[in-house]
This record gives C-alpha cells, structure tokens and sequence, in this order.
C-alpha cells in the first residue's frame, strides 16, 4: 500500500524489535499474502476491476504497476519482510492438550465478522490456534512476558478472540490476538 498505509505498520515494527520482541510472521500468513498478490495481478491482467477494492490493488492501480511487477513482488515476499526484521516461522505443531476448539471458534467469528472468503476465515483460526500451542497453556499478566501474541489491522477479530477466549483465563490475560492500533498505543 502507499507510504501512509505503511509507516505505521513499519514504526510498530521497529518499536517492537527495539523493546525486544521477536517479531515473525507465520508461513501460513506470507502464503495468504502471497495469494492476494497474485490476485491482484490477475485482476489486473483480466482488467477485471469492476468491483476491484482494497488498499493494496488501488495502490498498484495508481502507481500503475503492472501484473509482472506485483508477481515479482510476491516472489520477493519473504526475502522483503527479513529485510524488515521478521523472522518467517512454520506453524507449531498440533497437540491436543493445547488445541482451541477451531468449530466453536469458527462459528463464533462468522457470527462477528463478515468474512468474504472461506480461506480468510480459516487462515485467522490457524494463527490465533497457533497463537494458543505457542503459548502452550501460560497467561501472562504483560505483553513483554507472552510467549506469543497474533497481531493483526483487524480489530473486530482481536476483540471477537479476547471474548471467545477470555472465559477460560485469568482475570487481567493478555489475549492471544490484539489489533496492530492497540498494541501501537
């Protein structure tokens, strides 16, 4: 997106590796990112732009840049964001003890949040129930002590987690997913 998109996002950033932080991105995530690249490309390769929208395709639509250069841009991904300081990590492993109930969970997002596609839907599971294997069932009191925490511009998903979630932890928990706004302030 444009520069007033991103400084934010990179200050946040670069706040965070400052304080200490371990800042990654989950391989699902540059998979999705990826995807919505090379949607975008064969939007605009198709000149399929009628009900085009989003920050990243106007972006590109008015920086005219061309289907070759957002594909080239996806295929860089991973290198652009180690250049910025994140670390590309697989997901976790599976284990039953520190699984979220993904069904229950899902259809409480679907009730908040009015996802377009199935596969964003489910991408926000596996991060936030990654989030909960990383944790490994520890709640910490600070952001500073929390082994792991999904951040994410979607502040209903945040706020829809922390209810989901904060039933079963201890009164004061750090969530398993905030929004970038929050965590910024």
């Amino acid at each position: 997106a444009d520069a007033d998109r991103q400084a934010p996002v990179l200050e946040l950033v670069k706040l965070l590796r400052e304080d200490g932080a371990l800042v990654c991105a989950f391989e699902m995530t540059v998979d999705e990112a990826r995807g919505a690249l090379d949607a975008c490309a064969n939007r605009i390769r198709r000149n399929e732009l009628r009900d085009a929208y989003g920050p990243s395709i106007e972006y590109f639509l008015e920086t005219g840049q061309t289907p070759s250069d957002i594909e080239l841009l996806s295929a860089r991904l991973p290198q652009k964001l180690e250049s910025l300081g994140l670390h590309i990590e697989p997901s976790p492993p599976r284990e039953m003890e520190f699984q979220v109930d993904e069904l229950e969970f899902a259809a409480a997002l679907r009730a908040s949040i009015g996802y377009h596609k199935e596969k964003a839907l489910l991408h926000d599971i596996d991060c936030v129930s990654a989030v909960a294997r990383i944790r490994r069932g520890h709640d910490s009191t600070a952001i500073e002590r929390s082994k792991a925490l999904f951040v994410t511009p979607n502040a209903q998903l945040a706020k829809t987690t922390k209810e989901f979630f904060q039933p079963d932890s201890p009164p004061g928990s750090v969530a398993l997913c905030v929004s970038d706004h929050a965590l910024a302030s």
